[in-house]
């Protein structure tokens, strides 16, 4: 009887733990946030901007690709607002990376939360694969 309860016990505990360590790894996000200086260098496009610890993908929005309507405006826009300018990034611990090795953040310059404002002047949607943080507040502003 204490055997069978001994490996039910290691079961649950070491699924508890599986978990925990893959969960990062499977769009588990445990919500602690990093947050860092960076220097903005270069705007690539309307949701991507070139650091000091390389490129960043801003979190929760997408803008239109090159070639689509509005590629520019959303490019330029974001190049007035945060080129050659320090900002915070924020990073949610456990999404730090996207499949091409971006980091992937919210940007604040300021008070100015960069992600929210282009939603908000008409130049991204949100688009998020999970809630997060963030995820409320600029799905309200769309």
């Amino acid at each position: 009887m204490l055997k069978k309860a001994l490996i039910i016990l290691l079961i649950v505990v070491s699924g508890f733990l599986y978990y925990q360590i893959s969960a990062p790894y499977y769009g588990g996000i445990s919500g602690n946030v990093i947050k860092e200086n960076v220097f903005v260098e270069r705007v690539l496009d309307g949701d991507t901007i070139e650091t000091g610890i390389g490129k960043v993908r801003l979190l929760g929005i997408n803008t239109p690709e090159k070639g689509m309507a509005y590629y520019d405006e959303a490019r330029i826009f974001l190049q007035n607002l945060v080129l050659n300018e320090s900002v915070e990034l924020q990073i949610i611990e456990g999404n730090e990376k996207d499949k091409y090795q971006r980091t992937l953040g919210y940007i604040f310059l300021n008070e100015i939360f960069v992600n929210e404002k282009l939603i908000a002047n008409g130049l991204a949607n949100f688009y998020s694969y999970e809630d997060d943080l963030y995820s409320d507040r600029l799905r309200s502003v769309e």
